[in-house]
């Protein structure tokens, strides 16, 4: 995209101005957004791990899960189910078993472990990920169910 500059001497006799490129703008480059997201959240992560409270230990899981999707959007599914399982564990700790962050980290995993079970260069067992798939996908569900069991103040 180009920035559009004009000066008093780009001006013609008839009082038209042209267009001339005086930067090009940063390039929107994925692989340097991407870089740009896993080092802000690894700063991030870094923080909230020395901090303690349970303001820290949500805004730490919602870390995990960033970093999670991230590694997962870039093929790096066993990494992506580290992480995933990282928030998992500090919303199985500090969250109400009805909360839907349980069950958003339970999908989550689910669908990393639906694209580690189709890896082809992967030593996994496929039929293993995809019971453990499963097995996360339901978890999901009982967690929701609860969430819809559960009784709203109005």
């Amino acid at each position: 995209m180009y920035k559009r500059q004009v000066d008093d001497e780009d001006e013609d006799a008839e009082g038209e101005t042209e267009d001339r490129p005086k930067a090009v703008e940063e390039d929107d480059e994925p692989e340097g957004d991407l870089q740009i997201a896993w080092e802000v959240l690894d700063v991030a992560r870094c923080i909230l791990e020395k901090q303690s409270g349970p303001a820290c230990k949500s805004f730490l899981s919602d870390v995990y899960m960033r970093l999670g999707d991230l590694m997962r959007f870039n093929s790096n599914v066993a990494a992506s189910i580290e992480e995933y399982q990282k928030a998992l564990s500090i919303r199985l700790s500090s969250c109400a078993p009805h909360d839907r962050m349980i069950s958003d980290t339970h999908f989550s995993l689910a669908v990393a472990y639906v694209y580690n079970a189709s890896e082809k260069d992967s030593d996994v067992d496929p039929e293993q990920e995809k019971r453990k798939a499963l097995s996360h996908y339901k978890k999901s569900q009982e967690v929701s169910d609860l969430y819809e069991c559960k009784p709203h103040g109005g």
